[in-house]
């Protein structure tokens, strides 16, 4: 601000009080601003150290995105539940293999078609709403698994599944993004995709256990259940 190429400790403080920030936030926010960006302990703080500092903060991971990537966990984990109940349903629903082929691809088909859908719901309605709404659907997919008594009721509930994946995950990685920076969106999208792919690879192993002890139907409800709860904490 006096055109000496550096901002000592009273400027910084006047920017941060043109803010209409209180006396006391505005000293603070020039202490932490110092503490950070002032290198030699001068009191004033060049460019160089300024950009050091700045890229330095770019590059730290948002904790913000741990939420995220929790949200995105149980919802892997839920999806996973459903794939060891698959073969008790074509036994049961004495589906063909060409009708099994209709169950699995409906789940694909449904996701694909609704990402567009998904990507303008995060944008107008916001990443929660996409995230929470997307939530819902899935638990509306799995309680049809519960009352699904034909082959088209396991299809349209399948369709649900897939449209909710879509949305959950138009959210999550969109609100990922929105947290990150140029320098750090691969340290932010990574721990939210790795989340559902760890959920995915858990569910069937914890499906498989559940549908043992409780049955096939108790476990779609635990399914239903997790998604709504997940839905209510996204």
């Amino acid at each position: 601000l006096d055109g000496s190429g550096s901002l000592s400790r009273e400027e910084v403080l006047q920017v941060f009080r043109q803010s209409e920030a209180s006396e006391e936030r505005a000293q603070s926010l020039t202490s932490a601003w110092m503490c950070h960006l002032d290198r030699n302990r001068d009191n004033r703080v060049s460019f160089p150290e300024f950009q050091a500092g700045v890229i330095e903060l770019a590059k730290v991971r948002d904790p913000r995105v741990w939420p995220i990537a929790g949200v995105m966990l149980v919802t892997g984990l839920s999806v996973g539940l459903v794939i060891p109940a698959m073969p008790l349903l074509v036994k049961l629903l004495g589906l063909s293999q060409a009708e099994f082929g209709y169950v699995i691809t409906a789940f694909g088909l449904s996701k694909l078609l609704a990402n567009v859908p998904a990507a303008l719901c995060a944008d107008t309605l916001g990443r929660r709403a996409s995230m929470a709404g997307g939530m819902y659907i899935c638990g509306i997919g799995a309680f049809g698994f519960v009352t699904a008594k034909s082959l088209i009721g396991i299809i349209i509930a399948r369709l649900f599944s897939g449209a909710g994946a879509s949305f959950v995950m138009a959210g999550s990685t969109t609100a990922a993004s929105d947290l990150s920076t140029p320098l750090n969106r691969s340290r932010m999208l990574a721990p939210v995709l790795m989340a559902f792919s760890a959920g995915t690879v858990l569910g069937p192993a914890v499906g498989g256990v559940l549908i043992g002890y409780i049955g096939l139907e108790p476990t779609f409800a635990v399914v239903t259940f997790m998604f709504l709860a997940n839905g209510i904490c996204a």
